[in-house]
């Protein structure tokens, strides 16, 4: 689950969104509603086995001494459990925490969802790493990414997210393995506003596995 840092005309720093996006807005013509996409946090929330999972205590429910009705309860998840985004400074010193980002990189802008989920599945490599070749494909057919947008990645492993050992792929030497972005696509995306000279470039990056990285890298760059 890692973050990438590196320049557009400015500094352009990209949070990442792991296990897909929380809500998207539906426009008819007639209404515009929000769906809620995330993952729910209970003791099935997605997490990787190397972390403590979710765990939830009840400490009240029903009616006090005083008649009123109370339900109360507590949690413990790892930062990095659901449907979740991870800041510059996960594993990128002295850049952005979570309450540093700007809102206006969270709210209201452009996304594009690139399914790369048959790519992978032909690939036969659970590995599988996410190169500029797949995202310039993905262009050829769709258009240029627009400028400030988020860009989402479906892997198709948001399909094994009932079964956290699947999920993750951890094997019997405690590696993950999953598909993940490349050093040379993350700087592809980190360019991309220079390469098309947007102002604002790619903001961010969101995947439905555990982490950005593949699920074997040892190095997360």
């Amino acid at each position: 689950m890692t973050k990438t840092t590196t320049t557009t005309t400015t500094t352009t720093i990209l949070f990442t969104i792991t296990t897909l996006a929380s809500m998207v807005l539906i426009s008819t013509c007639s209404e515009l509603r929000l769906v809620e996409l995330s993952y729910t946090y209970n003791l099935d929330a997605p997490t990787t086995p190397k972390l403590r999972g979710f765990t939830y205590t009840q400490l009240q429910k029903g009616r006090n001494d005083k008649g009123i009705w109370v339900e109360l309860g507590e949690f413990f998840s790892s930062e990095h459990s659901g449907t979740h985004l991870d800041a510059p400074s996960h594993y990128a010193y002295n850049k952005w925490s979570v309450e540093e980002i700007p809102l206006d990189r969270l709210w209201r802008v452009p996304g594009v969802a690139i399914d790369l989920s048959q790519t992978i599945e032909k690939s036969g490599h659970v590995n599988h790493i996410l190169t500029p070749d797949d995202l310039e494909s993905w262009e050829e057919e769709h258009g240029v990414i627009p400028d400030g947008a988020v860009v989402f990645v479906r892997t198709g492993w948001g399909d094994k997210v009932g079964d956290i050992q699947d999920y993750s792929g951890l094997d019997e030497h405690g590696s993950n393995n999953f598909p993940g972005i490349g050093m040379e696509a993350a700087q592809w995306l980190t360019k991309h506003g220079q390469t098309h000279k947007h102002t604002r470039g790619v903001l961010g990056y969101g995947v439905d596995t555990i982490s950005v990285d593949v699920g074997n890298s040892t190095h997360y760059k």
